[in-house]
């Protein structure tokens, strides 16, 4: 496995890696935003209160943002078929 950061006990770091686009001169930061316990996604060099994208711990799922699909099924799993975007 490949490990980011320091794994010792009391040690609460963020855990990212960074991309940084020459063509636009933006950064993007993925990773493990320590302070709220989530995988996060971030346009910058460091994670804020506000993360693009964030996946906690029990799968929520945060976006910050429009989401736009040309195709494709996105259901909540809820039976009543309530919560459901069909095209």
């Amino acid at each position: 496995p490949l490990i980011i950061g320091n794994m010792r006990t009391g040690q609460n770091h963020d855990r990212r890696i960074s991309f940084y686009n020459n063509a636009s001169g933006k950064r993007w930061s993925v990773g493990v935003d320590s302070d709220q316990s989530k995988f996060a996604i971030h346009q910058g060099t460091a994670f804020t209160a506000n993360n693009h994208f964030e996946i906690d711990g029990s799968g929520n799922v945060l976006l910050q943002g429009t989401m736009t699909a040309t195709k494709g099924v996105f259901s909540s799993g809820r039976s009543n078929r309530r919560n459901r975007i069909w095209w």
